[in-house]
Protein backbone atom coordinates (compact mmCIF):
# COMPACT_ATOMS: atom_id res chain seq x y z
CA UNK A 1 0.00 0.00 0.00
CA UNK A 2 1.44 3.48 -0.78
CA UNK A 3 -0.18 6.20 1.67
CA UNK A 4 -2.55 7.46 4.79
CA UNK A 5 -5.28 9.11 3.24
CA UNK A 6 -4.64 12.79 3.80
CA UNK A 7 -7.73 13.55 5.62
CA UNK A 8 -6.83 10.74 8.12
CA UNK A 9 -3.33 12.33 9.00
CA UNK A 10 -4.93 15.57 9.58
CA UNK A 11 -7.48 14.32 11.43
CA UNK A 12 -5.05 12.13 13.67
CA UNK A 13 -2.94 15.56 14.46
CA UNK A 14 -6.16 16.82 16.21
CA UNK A 15 -6.67 13.76 18.66
CA UNK A 16 -4.96 14.00 22.28
CA UNK A 17 -1.39 12.97 22.10
CA UNK A 18 -0.93 13.13 25.72
CA UNK A 19 -1.21 9.71 27.72
CA UNK A 20 -0.44 9.12 31.63
CA UNK A 21 2.69 7.74 31.83
CA UNK A 22 1.89 5.12 34.04
CA UNK A 23 -1.27 2.89 34.13
CA UNK A 24 -4.37 4.01 35.91
CA UNK A 25 -5.54 2.02 38.25
CA UNK A 26 -8.50 0.03 38.78
CA UNK A 27 -9.83 -1.30 41.64
CA UNK A 28 -12.60 -4.60 40.80
CA UNK A 29 -15.26 -6.90 42.82
CA UNK A 30 -15.36 -10.68 43.37
CA UNK A 31 -17.85 -11.27 40.24
CA UNK A 32 -15.66 -9.39 37.84
CA UNK A 33 -12.45 -11.02 39.45
CA UNK A 34 -14.72 -14.58 38.23
CA UNK A 35 -14.89 -13.43 35.07
CA UNK A 36 -11.35 -12.17 34.35
CA UNK A 37 -9.95 -15.35 35.84
CA UNK A 38 -12.69 -17.52 33.63
CA UNK A 39 -11.07 -15.71 30.49
CA UNK A 40 -13.49 -13.07 30.28
CA UNK A 41 -11.09 -9.94 29.37
CA UNK A 42 -14.27 -7.60 30.23
CA UNK A 43 -14.93 -5.59 32.94
CA UNK A 44 -18.11 -3.85 33.39
CA UNK A 45 -18.92 -0.79 35.15
CA UNK A 46 -21.34 -1.85 37.79
CA UNK A 47 -18.54 -4.38 39.48
CA UNK A 48 -15.77 -1.01 40.11
CA UNK A 49 -15.13 -0.53 43.63
CA UNK A 50 -12.44 1.81 42.71
CA UNK A 51 -12.30 3.72 39.51
CA UNK A 52 -9.67 6.35 37.76
CA UNK A 53 -10.05 9.99 38.22
CA UNK A 54 -10.68 11.41 35.04
CA UNK A 55 -10.00 8.42 32.44
CA UNK A 56 -9.75 8.96 29.20
CA UNK A 57 -10.77 6.50 25.83
CA UNK A 58 -7.75 4.45 25.66
CA UNK A 59 -6.05 5.13 28.98
CA UNK A 60 -4.09 2.36 30.31
CA UNK A 61 -5.45 0.41 33.33
CA UNK A 62 -3.97 -1.51 36.01
CA UNK A 63 -6.58 -4.43 36.96
CA UNK A 64 -6.64 -5.38 40.79
CA UNK A 65 -8.59 -7.40 42.97
CA UNK A 66 -10.21 -6.51 46.81
CA UNK A 67 -7.13 -7.69 48.30
CA UNK A 68 -4.98 -5.29 45.34
CA UNK A 69 -3.27 -8.20 43.20
CA UNK A 70 -3.12 -7.86 40.09
CA UNK A 71 -5.08 -9.06 37.39
CA UNK A 72 -3.77 -7.66 34.22
CA UNK A 73 -3.28 -4.40 32.32
CA UNK A 74 -6.75 -3.22 29.97
CA UNK A 75 -7.58 0.21 28.21
CA UNK A 76 -10.54 2.70 29.87
CA UNK A 77 -13.57 3.06 27.77
CA UNK A 78 -15.67 5.69 29.31
CA UNK A 79 -18.20 6.05 26.82
CA UNK A 80 -19.31 2.34 27.58
CA UNK A 81 -20.90 0.18 30.22
CA UNK A 82 -18.05 -2.45 29.15
CA UNK A 83 -15.24 -0.14 31.06
CA UNK A 84 -12.41 -2.03 30.66
CA UNK A 85 -10.51 -4.25 27.84
CA UNK A 86 -8.21 -6.42 28.89
CA UNK A 87 -5.18 -6.52 26.81
CA UNK A 88 -2.68 -8.57 29.13
CA UNK A 89 -3.47 -10.69 31.72
CA UNK A 90 0.20 -10.30 33.28
CA UNK A 91 1.01 -6.71 32.81
CA UNK A 92 3.23 -5.79 29.90
CA UNK A 93 4.54 -3.43 27.63
CA UNK A 94 2.84 0.20 26.30
CA UNK A 95 0.67 -0.21 23.56
CA UNK A 96 3.22 0.78 20.19
CA UNK A 97 3.90 0.26 16.73
CA UNK A 98 5.62 -3.12 18.26
CA UNK A 99 2.90 -3.96 20.22
CA UNK A 100 0.67 -4.45 16.88
CA UNK A 101 3.17 -5.82 15.06
CA UNK A 102 3.83 -8.56 17.87
CA UNK A 103 -0.40 -9.08 17.73
CA UNK A 104 -1.25 -8.89 14.02
CA UNK A 105 1.54 -11.02 12.85
CA UNK A 106 0.87 -13.52 15.49
CA UNK A 107 -3.11 -13.41 14.28
CA UNK A 108 -1.81 -13.63 10.87
CA UNK A 109 0.31 -16.99 11.22
CA UNK A 110 -2.29 -18.52 13.22
CA UNK A 111 -4.62 -18.45 9.89
CA UNK A 112 -2.03 -19.82 7.47
CA UNK A 113 -2.99 -23.18 5.95
CA UNK A 114 -6.64 -22.72 7.39
CA UNK A 115 -7.71 -21.84 3.88
CA UNK A 116 -7.14 -22.54 -0.02
CA UNK A 117 -5.67 -18.80 -1.34
CA UNK A 118 -6.62 -20.04 -4.79
CA UNK A 119 -9.95 -20.39 -3.99
CA UNK A 120 -11.21 -18.53 -0.73
CA UNK A 121 -9.85 -14.88 -0.13
CA UNK A 122 -12.24 -13.40 2.07
CA UNK A 123 -11.88 -14.14 5.84
CA UNK A 124 -10.82 -13.05 9.03
CA UNK A 125 -7.20 -11.85 9.79
CA UNK A 126 -8.07 -10.27 13.32
CA UNK A 127 -10.81 -11.31 15.64
CA UNK A 128 -11.13 -8.79 18.70
CA UNK A 129 -10.61 -10.52 21.82
CA UNK A 130 -10.13 -13.74 20.97
CA UNK A 131 -6.80 -12.23 19.07
CA UNK A 132 -5.42 -10.38 22.23
CA UNK A 133 -6.87 -7.34 20.70
CA UNK A 134 -10.33 -6.17 22.35
CA UNK A 135 -13.10 -4.62 20.64
CA UNK A 136 -11.43 -4.30 17.17
CA UNK A 137 -11.29 -6.69 13.91
CA UNK A 138 -10.01 -7.08 10.61
CA UNK A 139 -11.67 -8.38 7.45
CA UNK A 140 -9.94 -9.46 4.12
CA UNK A 141 -11.56 -9.11 1.10
CA UNK A 142 -9.45 -10.00 -1.82
CA UNK A 143 -7.80 -6.52 -2.47
CA UNK A 144 -9.34 -5.28 0.25
CA UNK A 145 -9.24 -5.14 4.07
CA UNK A 146 -11.91 -3.59 6.71
CA UNK A 147 -10.22 -2.44 9.89
CA UNK A 148 -13.79 -1.79 12.32
CA UNK A 149 -13.45 -0.47 15.68
CA UNK A 150 -16.33 -1.16 18.48
CA UNK A 151 -14.63 0.79 20.59
CA UNK A 152 -13.34 4.44 20.89
CA UNK A 153 -9.98 2.66 23.14
CA UNK A 154 -7.95 2.45 19.76
CA UNK A 155 -8.59 5.89 18.59
CA UNK A 156 -5.65 7.33 20.11
CA UNK A 157 -3.81 4.34 18.81
CA UNK A 158 -4.02 4.76 15.15
CA UNK A 159 -1.00 6.44 14.27
CA UNK A 160 0.90 3.28 15.54
CA UNK A 161 -1.50 1.17 13.82
CA UNK A 162 -1.27 1.88 10.31
CA UNK A 163 2.35 1.88 10.00
CA UNK A 164 1.84 -1.68 10.99
CA UNK A 165 -1.01 -2.32 8.47
CA UNK A 166 1.24 -0.96 5.75
CA UNK A 167 3.82 -3.27 6.60
CA UNK A 168 1.94 -6.40 7.35
CA UNK A 169 -1.12 -6.38 4.67
CA UNK A 170 -0.70 -7.91 1.35
CA UNK A 171 -3.82 -5.62 0.05
CA UNK A 172 -4.58 -2.70 -2.52
CA UNK A 173 -6.38 -0.69 0.49
CA UNK A 174 -7.69 -0.41 4.06
CA UNK A 175 -11.10 0.67 5.01
CA UNK A 176 -12.04 2.18 8.54
CA UNK A 177 -15.28 1.12 9.60
CA UNK A 178 -17.27 2.62 13.37
CA UNK A 179 -19.49 1.25 15.24
CA UNK A 180 -21.89 3.64 15.77
CA UNK A 181 -20.61 5.20 19.33
CA UNK A 182 -17.61 5.83 17.92
CA UNK A 183 -18.81 7.66 14.84
CA UNK A 184 -20.66 9.44 17.11
CA UNK A 185 -17.25 10.67 19.51
CA UNK A 186 -14.93 10.97 17.02
CA UNK A 187 -17.27 12.32 13.78
CA UNK A 188 -15.68 16.01 14.59
CA UNK A 189 -12.43 14.78 14.09
CA UNK A 190 -13.52 13.51 10.38
CA UNK A 191 -13.07 10.36 11.13
CA UNK A 192 -15.66 8.81 9.36
CA UNK A 193 -17.40 5.54 8.82
CA UNK A 194 -16.31 3.80 5.40
CA UNK A 195 -13.62 5.84 4.88
CA UNK A 196 -10.12 4.76 3.21
CA UNK A 197 -7.26 5.35 4.99
CA UNK A 198 -4.76 3.08 3.54
CA UNK A 199 -4.06 2.71 -0.02
CA UNK A 200 -6.01 3.09 -3.37
CA UNK A 201 -8.90 5.46 -2.78
CA UNK A 202 -10.85 3.83 -6.28
CA UNK A 203 -14.41 3.29 -5.78
CA UNK A 204 -14.40 -0.04 -3.77
CA UNK A 205 -18.20 0.13 -2.62
CA UNK A 206 -18.14 -3.41 -3.26
CA UNK A 207 -14.76 -5.64 -3.17
CA UNK A 208 -14.75 -8.85 -4.55
CA UNK A 209 -13.71 -12.00 -3.33
CA UNK A 210 -13.46 -15.63 -3.53
CA UNK A 211 -15.42 -18.11 -1.10
CA UNK A 212 -14.68 -22.17 -2.28
CA UNK A 213 -14.13 -20.84 -5.59
CA UNK A 214 -17.62 -18.58 -6.03
CA UNK A 215 -17.15 -14.54 -6.91
CA UNK A 216 -18.98 -12.61 -4.46
CA UNK A 217 -18.72 -9.00 -3.35
CA UNK A 218 -18.12 -7.21 0.10
CA UNK A 219 -20.63 -4.12 0.82
CA UNK A 220 -17.33 -2.63 2.47
CA UNK A 221 -18.13 1.53 2.67
CA UNK A 222 -21.10 0.83 3.61
CA UNK A 223 -22.86 -2.95 4.25
CA UNK A 224 -23.25 -4.47 7.64
CA UNK A 225 -20.72 -5.83 9.70
CA UNK A 226 -17.33 -5.36 7.37
CA UNK A 227 -19.20 -5.88 4.11
CA UNK A 228 -20.39 -9.46 4.38
CA UNK A 229 -21.23 -12.50 6.97
CA UNK A 230 -17.81 -14.29 6.76
CA UNK A 231 -18.31 -16.52 10.11
CA UNK A 232 -20.82 -18.63 7.81
CA UNK A 233 -18.50 -19.77 5.38
CA UNK A 234 -18.90 -23.32 6.61
CA UNK A 235 -22.72 -23.25 7.14
CA UNK A 236 -22.75 -22.26 3.52
CA UNK A 237 -20.63 -25.28 2.40
CA UNK A 238 -22.84 -27.27 4.12
CA UNK A 239 -25.65 -26.18 2.36
CA UNK A 240 -24.16 -26.75 -1.38
CA UNK A 241 -23.25 -30.32 -0.40
CA UNK A 242 -27.22 -30.62 1.19
CA UNK A 243 -28.85 -29.44 -1.87
CA UNK A 244 -28.26 -31.34 -4.86
CA UNK A 245 -31.65 -31.33 -6.67
CA UNK A 246 -33.80 -29.42 -3.83
CA UNK A 247 -36.15 -26.83 -4.01
CA UNK A 248 -34.66 -24.69 -1.35
CA UNK A 249 -35.98 -21.31 0.71
CA UNK A 250 -33.41 -18.92 1.76
CA UNK A 251 -34.80 -16.68 5.17
CA UNK A 252 -32.97 -13.68 5.93
CA UNK A 253 -31.19 -14.16 2.38
CA UNK A 254 -29.86 -10.59 3.47
CA UNK A 255 -27.22 -10.59 0.22
CA UNK A 256 -28.06 -14.27 -1.20
CA UNK A 257 -24.73 -16.15 0.17
CA UNK A 258 -26.61 -19.06 1.25
CA UNK A 259 -28.76 -18.90 -2.16
CA UNK A 260 -25.85 -18.78 -4.06
CA UNK A 261 -24.37 -22.22 -2.34
CA UNK A 262 -27.61 -23.67 -3.00
CA UNK A 263 -27.54 -23.12 -6.29
CA UNK A 264 -23.66 -24.21 -6.66
CA UNK A 265 -24.92 -27.44 -5.15
CA UNK A 266 -27.30 -27.98 -7.84
CA UNK A 267 -30.80 -26.96 -6.26
CA UNK A 268 -33.17 -26.77 -9.19
CA UNK A 269 -34.75 -23.95 -7.51
CA UNK A 270 -34.30 -21.24 -4.97
CA UNK A 271 -36.29 -18.18 -2.95
CA UNK A 272 -34.39 -15.71 -1.18
CA UNK A 273 -36.60 -13.38 1.13
CA UNK A 274 -35.41 -10.34 2.95
CA UNK A 275 -37.14 -7.31 3.67
CA UNK A 276 -33.94 -5.53 2.03
CA UNK A 277 -34.36 -4.30 -1.34
CA UNK A 278 -30.64 -3.67 -1.44
CA UNK A 279 -29.67 -6.66 -0.30
CA UNK A 280 -31.68 -8.90 -2.79
CA UNK A 281 -30.60 -6.15 -5.79
CA UNK A 282 -26.98 -8.12 -4.31
CA UNK A 283 -28.39 -11.63 -4.08
CA UNK A 284 -29.18 -11.43 -8.01
CA UNK A 285 -25.67 -9.74 -8.59
CA UNK A 286 -24.12 -12.59 -7.29
CA UNK A 287 -25.97 -15.19 -9.06
CA UNK A 288 -25.87 -13.12 -12.12
CA UNK A 289 -21.32 -12.92 -11.51
CA UNK A 290 -21.57 -17.05 -10.99
CA UNK A 291 -23.12 -17.73 -14.02
CA UNK A 292 -20.52 -19.43 -15.77
CA UNK A 293 -20.89 -22.14 -13.31
CA UNK A 294 -22.90 -24.99 -14.80
CA UNK A 295 -25.47 -25.15 -12.11
CA UNK A 296 -25.87 -21.99 -11.30
CA UNK A 297 -26.95 -21.05 -14.71
CA UNK A 298 -29.37 -24.20 -14.32
CA UNK A 299 -31.33 -22.88 -11.03
CA UNK A 300 -34.27 -20.79 -11.28
CA UNK A 301 -33.68 -17.97 -8.34
CA UNK A 302 -36.53 -16.26 -7.04
CA UNK A 303 -35.90 -12.74 -5.13
CA UNK A 304 -39.05 -12.31 -2.65
CA UNK A 305 -38.95 -8.83 -0.69
CA UNK A 306 -40.97 -9.40 1.90
CA UNK A 307 -41.42 -9.60 5.24
CA UNK A 308 -40.29 -13.18 6.68
CA UNK A 309 -43.40 -14.25 8.63
CA UNK A 310 -45.43 -12.71 6.16
CA UNK A 311 -43.72 -15.16 3.20
CA UNK A 312 -44.01 -18.05 5.21
CA UNK A 313 -47.83 -17.44 5.94
CA UNK A 314 -48.36 -16.65 1.88
CA UNK A 315 -46.09 -19.84 1.06
CA UNK A 316 -48.34 -21.97 3.17
CA UNK A 317 -51.57 -20.61 1.96
CA UNK A 318 -50.32 -21.23 -1.61
CA UNK A 319 -49.58 -24.97 -0.65
CA UNK A 320 -45.90 -24.22 -1.00
CA UNK A 321 -43.45 -26.48 -0.06
CA UNK A 322 -39.57 -26.81 0.29
CA UNK A 323 -37.11 -29.51 0.75
CA UNK A 324 -34.63 -27.71 2.16
CA UNK A 325 -35.17 -24.24 4.41
CA UNK A 326 -32.33 -21.84 5.59
CA UNK A 327 -33.25 -19.90 8.76
CA UNK A 328 -30.77 -17.17 9.39
CA UNK A 329 -31.83 -14.03 11.19
CA UNK A 330 -30.44 -11.11 12.58
CA UNK A 331 -29.61 -11.31 16.46
CA UNK A 332 -32.98 -11.03 18.26
CA UNK A 333 -31.55 -10.51 21.63
CA UNK A 334 -29.48 -7.35 21.69
CA UNK A 335 -28.75 -7.91 25.12
CA UNK A 336 -29.24 -10.18 28.23
CA UNK A 337 -32.73 -8.61 28.39
CA UNK A 338 -34.20 -9.40 25.55
CA UNK A 339 -33.44 -13.15 25.80
CA UNK A 340 -36.58 -14.07 26.66
CA UNK A 341 -38.28 -12.28 23.51
CA UNK A 342 -35.76 -13.91 21.21
CA UNK A 343 -36.52 -17.21 22.66
CA UNK A 344 -39.91 -16.82 21.84
CA UNK A 345 -39.12 -15.48 18.21
CA UNK A 346 -37.11 -18.71 17.52
CA UNK A 347 -39.82 -20.99 18.43
CA UNK A 348 -42.36 -19.09 16.46
CA UNK A 349 -40.02 -18.65 13.51
CA UNK A 350 -39.04 -22.81 13.50
CA UNK A 351 -43.00 -23.66 13.92
CA UNK A 352 -44.09 -21.43 10.67
CA UNK A 353 -40.47 -22.49 8.51
CA UNK A 354 -41.75 -26.03 9.47
CA UNK A 355 -45.32 -25.52 7.99
CA UNK A 356 -43.53 -25.28 4.65
CA UNK A 357 -40.90 -28.00 4.79
CA UNK A 358 -41.53 -31.22 3.06
CA UNK A 359 -42.19 -34.30 5.44
CA UNK A 360 -38.63 -35.53 4.69
CA UNK A 361 -36.80 -32.33 4.49
CA UNK A 362 -33.95 -30.52 6.18
CA UNK A 363 -33.70 -26.77 8.32
CA UNK A 364 -30.70 -25.02 8.93
CA UNK A 365 -31.79 -23.03 11.43
CA UNK A 366 -28.92 -20.44 12.95
CA UNK A 367 -28.50 -18.23 15.90
CA UNK A 368 -26.11 -14.87 16.06
CA UNK A 369 -26.04 -14.12 19.87
CA UNK A 370 -23.85 -14.15 22.13
CA UNK A 371 -26.58 -14.00 24.87
CA UNK A 372 -28.23 -17.11 23.69
CA UNK A 373 -26.97 -20.26 25.45
CA UNK A 374 -26.54 -23.77 23.22
CA UNK A 375 -28.81 -25.19 25.36
CA UNK A 376 -31.57 -22.35 25.51
CA UNK A 377 -31.28 -22.57 21.82
CA UNK A 378 -31.95 -25.84 21.27
CA UNK A 379 -34.85 -26.04 23.76
CA UNK A 380 -36.44 -23.20 21.43
CA UNK A 381 -36.36 -24.73 18.49
CA UNK A 382 -38.14 -28.16 20.22
CA UNK A 383 -40.58 -26.27 21.70
CA UNK A 384 -41.64 -24.48 18.60
CA UNK A 385 -41.10 -27.91 16.39
CA UNK A 386 -42.33 -30.65 19.00
CA UNK A 387 -41.24 -33.43 20.17
CA UNK A 388 -41.03 -35.45 17.09
CA UNK A 389 -38.61 -33.14 15.79
CA UNK A 390 -34.85 -34.16 15.92
CA UNK A 391 -31.28 -32.87 15.46
CA UNK A 392 -29.81 -34.06 11.93
CA UNK A 393 -26.28 -32.22 12.55
CA UNK A 394 -24.77 -29.14 14.71
CA UNK A 395 -25.41 -27.58 16.38
CA UNK A 396 -22.19 -26.13 14.31
CA UNK A 397 -19.74 -23.21 15.35
CA UNK A 398 -17.57 -20.53 14.55
CA UNK A 399 -14.75 -21.62 11.80
CA UNK A 400 -11.04 -21.32 12.37
CA UNK A 401 -10.32 -17.77 11.61
CA UNK A 402 -12.69 -16.70 13.54
CA UNK A 403 -11.29 -18.38 17.35
CA UNK A 404 -13.45 -17.86 20.49
CA UNK A 405 -11.29 -17.68 23.28
CA UNK A 406 -13.88 -16.87 26.14
CA UNK A 407 -17.56 -17.87 26.67
CA UNK A 408 -19.22 -14.32 25.33
CA UNK A 409 -17.36 -15.32 22.03
CA UNK A 410 -19.03 -18.44 20.85
CA UNK A 411 -22.10 -16.42 19.48
CA UNK A 412 -22.78 -18.49 16.17
CA UNK A 413 -24.73 -21.60 16.75
CA UNK A 414 -26.53 -23.81 13.35
CA UNK A 415 -28.19 -26.86 13.69
CA UNK A 416 -30.20 -28.94 10.97
CA UNK A 417 -33.60 -30.23 12.28
CA UNK A 418 -35.44 -32.57 10.56
CA UNK A 419 -38.59 -34.70 10.98
CA UNK A 420 -38.27 -38.05 13.26
CA UNK A 421 -39.83 -41.25 13.05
Amino acid sequence: MSRVNPNLAAALRLLPQERPVKPLRCRVRASAVRRLKGGTPWVFDRTIDEAPDNGRAGDLVAIYDQRRQPLGLGLWDPDSPLRVRRVSEQGGSPIDGDYFLQRIAGAMARREGLLAPTCTTGYRWVNGESDGMPAWILDRYGDTAVLKLYSTVWMPFLAELLPTLQELLPVARVVLRLARKVQAAYGRFALSDGLVILGDEADISAAPFLEDGALLEAQVIKGQKTGFFLDQRENRARVRAAASGRRVLDLFSFSGGFSLAAARGGAMEVFSVDGDGNALQQAARHFAMNRDDVAVAACEHHCVRQDVFAALADFEARGERFDLVVVDPPSFAANATSVEHALSAYAHLAQAAAKVLRGDGRMLFCSCSAHITESAFMEALRRGLGLHWVSGGGPYGLPADHPASFPEAHYLKAVWMQAGS
